[in-house]
């Protein structure tokens, strides 16, 4: 079944609801086929694996008796989250199939990961509200936005990628290798990096930067308390 995206409309769907008798049904699971997206936003309680597919769409996990997963289709956005108002103890799984995208902003403590490697030209990943996402990628560029105790952990490559990450958060990517590399950290940020030709940036506020590999550029400031260590 294809849900039609119009620019000027908001296509509200309740997983589980208004969609059951046409939706492709298993057991344990409901999946509703798209039209294509360019961005997705992850928000709530979910535990959302991205699986890399030719086709767009989304499959609820869980058998749930109750409509309390939602999306919102906008223009070429994709919004996934649950109603606040029956929200559970658990975390509820969801699968989200898509070639690739653009950008993915994940938000109030929802968990993103991937069993794929997914290329990219040029990707957005924001994260905030203790969120997490773990992903393979391979990108021209990549850039991250990180903040308020949410976690970052990427493995692959890129040319170039430009972090921002702030109050405790943390970015794990030792074994994502770079080319070039800008960051900024305030705020007891943690930071496991591969760069192997440049990195520059500021490191603030008793945050904390560890760089992999022998980059022949290294101009970053290091400001009240913050440290960087480049370790070969």
């Amino acid at each position: 079944m294809k849900i039609l995206a119009y620019i000027s409309l908001v296509l509200m769907i309740s997983l589980g609801s208004i969609f059951n008798c046409n939706a492709k049904n298993s057991k344990n699971s409901k999946f509703y086929e798209l039209q294509e997206f360019t961005s997705l936003c992850i928000q709530n309680n979910l535990d959302v694996e991205l699986v890399k597919s030719d086709f767009y769409g989304v499959e609820q996990m869980n058998n749930l008796s109750e409509a309390i997963v939602k999306l919102e289709v906008k223009e070429s956005k994709l919004r996934v989250f649950v109603d606040t108002d029956k929200m559970l103890n658990k975390r509820i799984k969801v699968k989200v199939y898509l070639p690739t995208i653009f950008s993915l902003n994940i938000d109030d403590g929802a968990e993103v990961h991937s069993k794929d490697t997914f290329v990219f030209g040029h990707v957005v990943i924001c994260l905030s509200n203790a969120s997490k996402v773990k992903m393979h990628i391979q990108a021209k560029k990549m850039e991250a936005y990180i903040s308020n105790s949410s976690y970052l952990s990427l493995k692959g490559s890129c040319d170039k990628q430009l972090i921002y990450s702030e109050n405790s958060s943390k970015y794990q990517a030792s074994n994502f290798k770079s080319n070039h590399t800008e960051i900024h950290a305030s705020n007891s940020t943690k930071a496991n990096i591969f760069s192997e030709k440049t990195i520059i940036g500021d490191i603030s506020t008793r945050s904390n930067v560890n760089v992999k590999g022998t980059p022949v550029v290294a101009k970053v400031e290091q400001v009240s308390h913050g440290q960087l260590f480049i370790r070969n």
